[in-house]
């Protein structure tokens, strides 16, 4: 049995104000975009997760349940990652079901580490992440 104890974690607030542990550090929330130490086939299983949710949404089809889903009953943050490139690819879901990622300032340090003093160098930050300061960090916190 795997003891959870030793892994970082990071807390979610949900939209309902209940809170969430996903496990799990900056190299896990980056492995679906193959940054990390992920085996190939979990980067795999994850890209395929993101392109199934974007042709869902290019065929018209609700994803707000398998959102919920993912938010609900995931814990890693290589899931989170995930769900931050469908908030990008259809901005809307960060004001409904994507809202919580939003709320959790360690997400936009991340996405704007890979900015590398360089706008949009990977062209996929959390929007506006590139344009906060440390003051900005310290007001969220």
């Amino acid at each position: 049995m795997i003891s959870y104890s030793v892994f970082r974690t990071r807390h979610l607030r949900l939209t309902d104000g209940q809170e969430r542990i996903f496990y799990g550090d900056q190299q896990v929330y980056f492995w679906c975009r193959d940054i990390g130490t992920a085996p190939d086939s979990l980067v795999s299983i994850l890209m395929a997760l993101e392109k199934f949710l974007i042709d869902e949404i290019d065929k018209g089809q609700d994803i707000r349940e398998y959102l919920k889903i993912i938010i609900n009953q995931g814990k890693s943050l290589a899931l989170l990652g995930v769900l931050s490139l469908i908030g990008r690819y259809s901005p809307d879901f960060f004001l409904t079901e994507l809202t919580p990622l939003l709320r959790t300032v360690e997400f936009y340090e991340w996405e704007n580490s890979l900015d590398y003093n360089v706008r949009s160098v990977e062209g996929m930050q959390m929007t506006g992440a590139s344009l906060f300061d440390s003051t900005t960090y310290e007001q969220e916190k």
